[in-house]
């Protein structure tokens, strides 16, 4: 039996515009997708008045550091530090463990420094620094290629060589097709990389090769490359199987595919940034499973898979009115965030009683939420604190104007799922 939140009505407050200053400062820009891991987000616009039947918004409370965070973050001071190769080595080995992205960065830096200093390891330190790249969309890993293609290039000798049939191998592999006159090119890419042991580019180029409906090989493809820095390509191949199962009506091997390829995108996020990584090829896998299937099929396979849930983050996006953020709009993010309550009211919920409960929170202009209150709730108790945790993961799009307050009824259900 799995007792599951379900969101009832709920009731939209605005700051009084005679008591509160309008909000002119600019949208602030996104984050990149691969920032440095341990980046904070800059503090939210200074809060205005309320209503005075509503608390005062102070900045939006921050959520715990996770201990994946935390190491990210001492991990990326003590690369900032090192400057020696016995110092890089150390920080080499330990990398693997934080991610292919954090391994990528190692390499950049160890081979930047290496050719600084003029160090015998200089062409060793530029070809790993090819072979960390990947984590990341296609323009990502084609900069990254570039960048290190051009350190072994300056190395000069064998490498010299090497770079151009790569960069030529890079080039077929980029404008190839299934076409047979492109076969004799991409066999000769394979080779190249073969040679260089970069099993990144054997994966690119044998899916280049495939015809769209090769659905075993292409499946088969992802085998060719299982190291970390692949997971962004394998996920995109993933996608499109899923893209592809959706159209032919397979909706549960869709999500699964789906949750697939979004777990090989976390892999390749900063710890910070996994929890928002949901896509929205699984947005619609989900949608269609969920038209035949149980309410909550979906967020059970998700939790399964994943071994939690994952989200959208919507302050990456701003609400559709000119000013404010329109009820039925911040609802979609109410109930997106929802399931977040379930284990604070199911572990430290009352075990009996109606199993309502009403919770009111404030969303600021950056779509963090402050405020958060619960009525007939101990405010220093457990539930309370588990509940404030929970709403420091939410995020609502970004809008200016009125801070908006919401009051709204969550049930616990013990309805099978």
């Amino acid at each position: 039996m799995r007792r599951w939140i379900v969101p009832l009505a709920a009731l939209w407050a605005a700051a009084s515009p005679a008591q509160k200053p309008s909000t002119d400062a600019e949208d602030r820009a996104l984050e990149e997708a691969f920032d440095p891991p341990g980046a904070r987000e800059a503090p939210p616009p200074p809060p205005g008045k309320l209503d005075a039947d509503v608390p005062p918004p102070r900045i939006a409370e921050q959520a715990a550091e996770t201990e994946e965070e935390r190491a990210v973050r001492e991990f990326a001071a003590r690369l900032d530090a090192a400057s020696t190769e016995p110092e890089l080595a150390v920080l080499a080995r330990q990398a693997a463990a934080l991610g292919p992205l954090v391994s990528l960065q190692v390499a950049e830096q160890w081979a930047i420094n290496a050719a600084s200093t003029q160090s015998p390891s200089r062409p060793a330190r530029a070809r790993a620094w090819l072979l960390a790249c990947g984590p990341g969309p296609n323009k990502e890993v084609a900069r990254c290629r570039s960048r290190a293609l051009e350190a072994m290039r300056e190395c000069g000798g064998a490498l010299k060589a090497e770079v151009a049939k790569l960069e030529e191998a890079d080039r077929c592999v980029a404008g190839a097709s299934p076409d047979p006159e492109d076969r004799a090119c991409l066999a000769k890419a394979s080779a190249v990389y073969r040679r260089s042991r970069d099993r990144l580019m054997l994966a690119r180029a044998a899916l280049a090769g495939l015809e769209p409906d090769d659905v075993a090989r292409r499946r088969a493809a992802l085998k060719l490359c299982p190291e970390p820095r692949c997971a962004s390509l394998r996920a995109s191949v993933l996608e499109q199987l899923a893209s592809e199962e959706l159209e032919k009506g397979a909706a549960e091997q869709a999500v699964r595919d789906a949750l697939d390829a979004v777990k090989l995108r976390q892999s390749a996020l900063p710890a910070s940034q996994r929890l928002y990584a949901r896509t929205e090829i699984l947005d619609r896998t989900c949608a269609a499973l969920e038209q035949k299937a149980p309410r909550g099929k979906c967020r059970a396979m998700e939790q399964q898979a994943l071994g939690g849930y994952v989200f959208r983050d919507y302050s990456r996006t701003s609400a559709g009115a000119r000013e404010g953020l329109a009820p039925a709009e911040a609802r979609v993010a109410t109930d997106h965030y929802s399931v977040l309550l379930t284990p604070c009211l199911q572990e430290y919920g009352e075990k009996t009683g109606s199993g309502r409960y009403r919770i009111s929170w404030t969303i600021l202009n950056d779509g963090h939420v402050t405020n958060v209150e619960a009525v007939n709730v101990d405010p220093r108790g457990r539930l309370m604190g588990c509940l404030k945790s929970q709403f420091t993961r939410w995020r609502y799009p970004r809008y200016k104007g009125e801070y908006q307050h919401v009051e709204q009824e969550f049930r616990v259900s013990g309805t099978n799922r």
